[in-house]
């Protein structure tokens, strides 16, 4: 197996896994979503909430912001406490939020959370608890999601290979020794556009042993953090079947 990081972001990183099968990227996307402990606010005491905004409407709304994680420092079930005090007017946004360990602070500042008017109050604590997405969307830390690279081949003549290449909308066809192939075959997402120029003679597959594997992390902890984590999580559960079925 190879793995090799393609490109990352903030928030994101793609992956390419070569020489691996459907079951073993779906179980890492599978730990991710579902096995990765993050903190998400879990308890939440309204003092005072003279907005326009239902007490559960809030909280819900609390409930769902991605907050930093140190999970060096935090296990699954232990708890940070932040607080939120503000009165109006104007908008209150997560950034209001504060909390005791500025390791673990709300991800993202700029999301609004309530508009109060003059005199318009909201006091609260919020209890961050460190739990798994398979309890609650709210603690998985991340969107993850795969697709295989795709392949081409063609018996089309030169003439044609040109007019093929030229179809492409992404311009990642290029022509090598008199050959069809793909400058960047890791852009190519199946649209057909090459197949209809030459008349279905372009022959379009997936390559089933490779993948390209995405994870958009919600702030919470980075991308490579996760798929470690991930990676470390199955290694841990193959483990407890291989005492297991050594028992019997």
């Amino acid at each position: 197996m190879e793995i090799k990081k393609l490109s990352s972001g903030k928030n994101s990183v793609d992956l390419l896994i070569k020489d691996s099968n459907y079951a073993f990227v779906n179980a890492i996307r599978r730990t991710i979503m579902n096995s990765i402990p993050v903190l998400a606010a879990e308890n939440i005491i309204i003092y005072e909430n003279s907005s326009v905004l239902f007490d559960e409407f809030l909280g819900q709304r609390i409930a769902m912001l991605p907050i930093k994680t140190d999970t060096k420092r935090y296990k699954e079930g232990e708890t940070v406490k932040l607080v939120l005090e503000t009165e109006g007017p104007g908008t209150v946004y997560s950034k209001d939020i504060k909390s005791t360990d500025p390791n673990c602070e709300i991800a993202e500042g700029n999301i609004p959370l309530a508009k109060l008017k003059e005199g318009q109050k909201i006091k609260l604590e919020i209890e961050a608890v460190m739990g798994k997405g398979k309890d609650h969307v709210k603690w998985q830390p991340a969107n993850a999601y795969y697709r295989n690279i795709a392949k081409i081949s063609t018996k089309a003549g030169k003439e044609q290979l040109k007019k093929i290449v030229e179809s492409c909308p992404k311009n990642i066809l290029e022509i090598k020794s008199d050959k069809l192939v793909f400058a960047d075959a890791y852009k190519c997402d199946l649209c057909g556009k090459c197949r209809d120029a030459s008349n279905n003679e372009v022959n379009l597959s997936y390559d089933e042993n490779s993948f390209i594997f995405t994870i958009e992390n919600h702030g919470n902890i980075s991308a490579e953090e996760i798929f470690s984590g991930a990676v470390k999580e199955i290694k841990n559960k193959l483990e407890e079947l291989k005492k297991e079925i050594k028992k019997i």
